[in-house]
C-alpha cells in the first residue's frame, strides 16, 4: 500500500529537509518481524515495550516482575515474537526509503483484552454484540520522523486491514486535544506533561479525521471514539450491483430507441400505404394530376 503525502504540507524527514518522503506500509507477520525488531531497538523511550501490554490481560503479579527496563523488553520481546508466530498479533508498519519508521497496533477485542479491565472503559457500558469490534491501542514513530504524518498513513492502512478481514465496530483511545491536557496536568502536577509520553494512542484531531466520533471519556487524558468500516466484500457486492443496474439501464436504453425507430418507420410506411384511394364520385377527395388529397 503506497500513501504519499501531498498539499501544503508535503511530508519531509527531519534529517533531511526539503526531500518529500513516500511512505509505504506492511502488516506485521513473521516476514517482517525483522523490520518491527530493527524499529523496537533504536534507543527510543518505548523500546521496551514492544507493543505487549495490552495484549495482556492485566497487569503481571508482582512475583514476576523484573527489576529492570531491559529485562522486562528481552521478555516483552519473547511474549510478542510468539504471539506474531501464532498468528495472534496485527499491526502496521510504515517504511520511508525502505526503513521502518512508524507503527500502528490493532486487532480484534479478543487479541487486545486490557481495555476490558479498565473501570472507566466499563462505565460506559458499550453494546459490543451486533458486531464484531476492533481495537486501535498504540502509535510509535521514530523520533526523526515525527509530525510528518507517519501516523495517519498507519492509521489509514489499518482501517484498510480491518476492512479486507470483514469490517466492523473500530474503537480507539487518543489523547484529548493536547493543550487542555497541558492545563489538566499543570493545575493538577504543576508541570505539563511530556508529548511522547502521552501520544502513543494517538490525537483525537487524527482520528476525526477519518471520520471516527467520541463516545465518552476515558480517564482524564483520553476519549473513546469509534467508527463503523465496511466490509470489503460488501463494498465489492455493491460495485457490482451498481454495475450490473447500469448495464442493464444502457441495454433498456439501446432497445427503446431501436424500438421507437422502427415503430417510426413502419408507422410511416403505414400512413403512406394505407391512405385511402381516390374514387370517382367521393366528395371527401379530389384528384390534382395522379395524386388524391383529402378536403378534411
Amino acid at each position: 500500500m503506497d500513501l504519499k503525502r501531498s498539499g501544503s504540507q508535503p511530508s519531509t524527514s527531519k534529517d533531511e529537509p526539503g526531500d518529500a518522503v513516500t511512505y509505504t506500509t506492511k502488516e506485521l507477520t513473521a516476514k517482517t518481524w525483522r523490520d518491527f525488531e530493527k524499529l523496537f531497538s533504536q534507543g527510543n523511550g518505548w523500546d521496551f515495550c514492544w507493543c505487549i501490554h495490552f495484549q495482556r490481560p492485566h497487569t503481571l503479579p508482582k512475583s514476576e516482575w523484573r527489576r529492570t527496563r531491559a529485562e522486562r523488553g528481552a521478555r516483552n520481546k519473547r511474549e510478542k515474537k510468539a504471539l506474531v508466530k501464532q498468528g495472534r498479533a496485527h499491526g502496521i508498519l510504515v517504511y520511508g526509503k525502505g526503513e521502518p519508521l512508524g507503527w500502528c497496533q490493532y486487532g480484534p477485542k479478543e487479541e487486545l483484552p486490557r481495555i476490558e479491565g479498565n473501570k472507566n472503559y466499563r462505565a460506559l457500558g458499550l453494546n459490543d454484540s451486533a458486531k464484531k469490534l476492533w481495537r486501535i491501542t498504540c502509535f510509535v514513530v521514530d523520533k526523526k520522523h515525527r509530525q510528518c504524518g507517519v501516523a495517519t498513513v498507519a492509521l489509514k492502512a489499518a482501517l484498510e486491514a480491518i476492512r479486507k478481514r470483514g469490517g466492523g465496530v473500530v474503537e480507539a483511545y487518543p489523547i484529548i486535544p493536547w493543550e487542555e491536557l497541558c492545563r489538566a496536568r499543570v493545575r493538577r502536577c504543576g508541570h505539563a506533561p511530556a508529548f511522547g509520553n502521552e501520544s502513543t494512542h494517538g490525537t483525537l484531531s487524527m482520528f476525526e479525521k477519518q471520520g471516527f466520533k467520541k463516545v465518552g471519556p476515558y480517564g482524564l487524558n483520553n476519549v473513546v471514539v469509534r467508527k463503523t468500516v465496511t466490509s470489503a466484500r460488501l463494498d465489492e457486492n455493491s460495485g457490482s450491483v451498481s454495475r450490473s443496474r447500469a448495464r442493464r439501464s444502457a441495454r433498456h436504453q439501446r432497445r427503446r430507441l431501436q424500438y421507437h425507430g422502427a415503430r417510426g418507420s413502419v408507422s410511416g410506411a403505414h400512413r403512406a400505404n394505407d391512405r385511402p384511394a381516390a374514387k370517382p364520385g367521393n366528395p371527401a377527395w379530389r384528384t390534382v394530376g395522379t395524386t388524391a388529397i383529402s378536403k378534411g
